[in-house]
């Protein structure tokens, strides 16, 4: 009968530190290779090995399985959606300024100026583009209700999650022109 060669740790760690960590210890008792999985990564530990030995392993493994789905048919797919719909709403509405309710302007504005991390500005940059696709497709006589479950994928090129497309739309309820329509929409009750 074969021994086994490596031996896998079965951990659930907070982080990817300590998930190493829990690794070396239990390498340094086995005195015996073992590997650990943490994000779909496999880090796998030898006597002897550092904790930054063990950090450049994950590293290298990432950035090679970050590579592998660039290359992958998938992220092609995202890609080339991303691509047509950013044509689309660069032409559509190019030329068009975000409306917001008289007297909200300033409030406007600082609710775009507190929200300047990464994911905040994602999701007023995503209620931006929405209300004004709205306003073009409006302005040309179709109904909110009519285009705006199509709109909300169309403009999303983030590729934003749900919660933060309901906060864009929550907010748009409130400082968009148009708020009042949006809220009737979302008050009533979808047909799925």
């Amino acid at each position: 009968m074969k021994k086994q060669s490596k031996y896998r740790l079965k951990c659930y760690p907070k982080n990817l530190q300590d998930a190493l960590e829990h690794l070396l210890e239990e390498v340094y008792l086995a005195q015996h290779i073992m590997y650990v999985e943490y994000n779909g990564i496999f880090v796998v530990a030898q006597p002897g090995d550092t904790i930054e030995s063990l950090f450049l392993q994950y590293e290298r493994k990432m950035e090679e399985a970050i590579e592998k789905h660039m290359r992958s048919w998938r992220y092609a797919k995202k890609q080339h959606i991303y691509y047509k719909r950013y044509q689309f709403l660069q032409k559509m509405i190019r030329d068009e300024k975000i409306q917001i309710k008289k007297g909200m302007e300033r409030e406007y504005q600082e609710y775009k100026n507190i929200n300047f991390d990464p994911l905040s500005f994602a999701t007023v940059e995503y209620a931006d583009r929405l209300a004004r696709a709205l306003q073009v497709y409006m302005r040309e006589g179709s109904q909110l209700e009519e285009v705006i479950e199509e709109l909300i994928q169309v403009c999303d090129l983030d590729f934003i999650a749900e919660y933060m497309a309901d906060f864009a739309i929550s907010s748009l309820s409130y400082f968009w022109e148009y708020g009042d329509v949006l809220a009737g929409w979302l008050e009533t009750p979808s047909e799925t």
